[in-house]
């Protein structure tokens, strides 16, 4: 739900998910980072994340997960990332 019943406002997403697990040790929230890649688990049916490239200040690095990846890239960027990930329109990813 999008809105906070307890003031009937519109709950953005760092009130909604980031604020209540910001203390679990395992959560890492990196500013200015640009995911640049899924890394899908191979020959699995169907597809399953397993790890994100992405780069912060020039340098690149990995992210993995034990249990899921969350996707959030808003609705043009989404699709781009997936698309460099090897998932989308096949005309876009044979070029």
């Amino acid at each position: 739900m999008t809105i906070d019943k307890t003031n009937a406002t519109r709950n953005c997403a760092s009130n909604a998910y980031c604020k209540p697990t910001a203390a679990r040790p395992y959560l890492k929230v990196l500013t200015g980072a640009f995911a640049t890649k899924v890394i899908f688990a191979a020959s699995t049916t169907p597809l399953v994340a397993t790890s994100v490239n992405f780069t912060v200040c020039g340098d690149t690095s990995t992210a993995s997960a034990q249990r899921e990846i969350i996707l959030f890239a808003g609705t043009f960027q989404a699709t781009h990332l997936l698309e460099l990930s090897g998932v989308g329109n096949a005309s876009l990813l044979e070029s």
